[in-house]
């Protein structure tokens, strides 16, 4: 009976990780898709600038 209440409470905090792990991840894809602009122009200045210090 022991085992079950241990296996139970393991199951459990791995389900909770999961649902933690997903809310994360689907932040991180709003969050991404909101300031998507943003960052497209963030890199474009850097690769621009990367790019005329080169010289090409």
């Amino acid at each position: 009976m022991l085992k079950k209440k241990k296996r139970s409470a393991l199951g459990q905090s791995l389900v909770e990780y999961l649902i933690l792990l997903a809310v994360v991840v689907l932040g991180a894809i709003a969050g991404l898709s909101y300031f998507k602009d943003q960052i497209n122009e963030g890199y474009n200045s850097v690769g621009g600038s990367v790019k005329s210090s080169v010289g090409g």
